[in-house]
């Protein structure tokens, strides 16, 4: 199993220097090789066809929900759809700051939130279906200090929901290296903008895919 994550957004809380309203963590789950592979193959004929033909001088090395149109990201769903073996589901948790701010009286910790919002979404990702290996991918974005108390927050509160011949483990890596980070990033695009701006142009091309769609409330006393 490969879980590839990305998000949308900032955890950023002051909203008049342009701070994201909405925050999006998305996790692409994929049950197998075959099925990781028809993303690697859509992503690299996308860039390949639609993005660096053979006249283009500048190269552009990754697929980007944010600078990508309308027409590539459905052309890049077209490809992946060309495979017949089809084995892959998303998940998503999305918070309306603005909401969040109001009912918090205190300062938020971004590390701790984000961390809480990635326990609550792969938390409920059915682990029932996996094979003996579970890779979970996350853009290498943070420091490294940051990564280590996100990975071990996860594997903690992880690693006693599976069988002990179920190997667990979290690679960081740059999103250009990665073509399941990309592909991710292109559905959180299409989901937050949902949410954000009520926006459905792409995120109805892939709605079918979506196992869980969480608008988070925080746990209050």
């Amino acid at each position: 199993m490969y879980i590839f994550l990305d998000e949308s957004g900032d955890l950023g809380f002051n909203f008049e220097k342009n701070n994201s309203k909405y925050f999006c963590i998305t996790l692409l789950v994929c049950h197998d090789s075959n099925t990781f592979f028809s993303f690697k193959t859509a992503i690299r004929r996308t860039l390949v066809e639609k993005l660096n033909q053979k006249k283009t001088k500048n190269k552009i090395s990754e697929l980007k929900g944010s600078n990508t149109t309308a027409a590539i990201k459905q052309y890049f769903y077209r490809q992946l759809e060309k495979f017949s073996h089809q084995n892959w589901g998303i998940y998503s948790i999305v918070v309306d700051k603005v909401h969040l701010y109001s009912q918090v009286n205190d300062v938020i910790e971004p590390h701790r939130l984000y961390n809480l919002l990635c326990h609550e979404i792969i938390d409920r990702v059915d682990f029932s279906f996996s094979d003996k290996h579970i890779q979970l991918i996350v853009d290498k974005c943070k420091g490294k200090r940051e990564r280590s108390v996100f990975d071990c927050f996860l594997r903690t509160s992880l690693e006693s929901k599976l069988p002990l011949n179920v190997s667990f483990n979290i690679l960081h890596e740059l999103s250009h290296n990665n073509f399941g980070l990309q592909a991710v990033d292109l559905f959180c695009y299409g989901i937050v903008r949902k949410h954000a701006l009520n926006d459905l142009g792409w995120y109805e091309a892939f709605s079918s895919r979506i196992i869980e769609e969480v608008r988070w409330q925080p746990k209050l006393k």
